[in-house]
């Protein structure tokens, strides 16, 4: 199954994510404190991410995630 790491200040951190599986929610599995005020549904703009690398493994952006 694939695997996403985050990094954070005070280490990396590993999570199995699923198909259809958000970001958000692979990161929430493991604690890493992604700040959201609409609980991952990507319309507050408060969870962005950098991919550094993998992001042609990813899902296409919504309507919602492009505003």
């Amino acid at each position: 199954m694939p695997t996403i790491t985050i990094l954070r200040d005070d280490g990396p951190l590993t999570s199995v994510i699923r198909e259809g599986e958000s970001l958000f929610d692979a990161g929430a599995k493991v604690t890493a404190g992604i700040d959201t005020a609409c609980v991952g549904k990507g319309t507050c703009g408060l969870c962005r991410v950098k991919i550094i690398a993998g992001a042609e493994h990813t899902n296409p952006f919504t309507d919602e995630e492009r505003k």
